[in-house]
C-alpha cells in the first residue's frame, strides 16, 4: 500500500491540492467533520479533500477509501469500502448543503471517481465519472495522455462541488435545481469521445 500511495498521492495532490485557495489533500486517521459534530461514528476515511477557514477545517469536498492491489479481486472488501465512502459523502452532503460531493475509491494504482448528488428528495445518486490507472514508471506515462478527457471531467466536477451550494436547508426536501448536459456521459453504444461539458446551475 505504501508503494502505491507514492504514486497516488502525487496524482491526487495534482488534481485537488490547492493551498492558495485553502484546499488540502489529507491522508488522515481521524473521524470525519460530520461525525465529530454529531459524535455518531468512529469510522475513519483514508483520505479527504478539505477546505480550511482560518485555522479550522470547514468543509469537505471529497472522501477516499484506499486498498492495496492485493484486494483487487476481493469483491466483498471492495464493495464494503465503496459503501463506506458513499456513507461519508452522504453525511457531508446533508451537513454542508452542497449540490454534490466527490467520492473516490483507490485500489492499488487504480483510482475510481464518483459524484454523489441529491437530485430529488431522499434519492442519493452516485454518478461514475472516471477510472484512471496511475502509471508507475516514465515508460507508462504517455498512456495517461489518453485519460486527459476523464481527468478534465473530474476537475470539472471538483469545480462544481466547490462553487455550488443549495440555498437553504429547505432544498434537502425538494429537488435540487441543477442539471448536467446529456453530452456529459457518452452513451454505452457509442465510442467515448473527448467532449467535456460543464455543470450548469439554474437560478430559481
Amino acid at each position: 500500500m505504501e508503494l502505491c500511495s507514492r504514486f497516488i498521492d502525487l496524482f491526487l495532490a495534482g488534481l485537488f491540492d490547492d493551498p492558495d485557495n485553502s484546499i488540502y489533500l489529507r491522508w488522515l486517521d481521524e473521524t470525519t467533520l460530520e461525525a465529530k459534530a454529531k459524535e455518531a461514528s468512529s469510522s475513519r476515511p483514508d483520505l479527504s479533500v478539505t477546505k480550511s477557514l482560518g485555522v479550522k477545517w470547514a468543509t469537505t469536498l471529497a472522501y477516499d477509501e484506499a486498498k492495496s492491489a492485493m484486494y483487487s479481486d476481493d469483491h466483498f472488501i471492495i464493495c464494503k469500502d465503496l459503501i463506506k465512502v458513499a456513507s461519508f459523502c452522504k453525511d457531508a452532503l446533508d451537513d454542508q448543503l452542497f449540490e454534490g460531493i466527490l467520492a473516490v475509491q483507490t485500489i492499488g494504482r487504480t483510482v475510481v471517481f464518483y459524484l454523489l448528488t441529491l437530485p430529488s428528495q431522499s434519492i442519493y445518486t452516485m454518478i461514475p465519472l472516471a477510472i484512471i490507472k496511475v502509471p508507475d514508471s516514465i515508460n507508462d506515462l504517455p498512456g495517461l495522455v489518453y485519460k486527459v478527457p476523464d481527468i478534465l471531467k473530474v476537475l470539472d466536477a471538483s469545480v462544481f462541488v466547490q462553487h455550488t451550494r443549495r440555498r437553504s436547508s429547505i432544498a434537502v426536501l425538494q429537488p435540487c435545481q441543477w442539471q448536467i448536459s446529456n453530452s456529459y456521459f457518452p452513451s454505452p453504444r457509442t465510442a467515448r469521445g473527448p467532449a467535456i461539458s460543464n455543470f450548469t446551475t439554474i437560478d430559481e
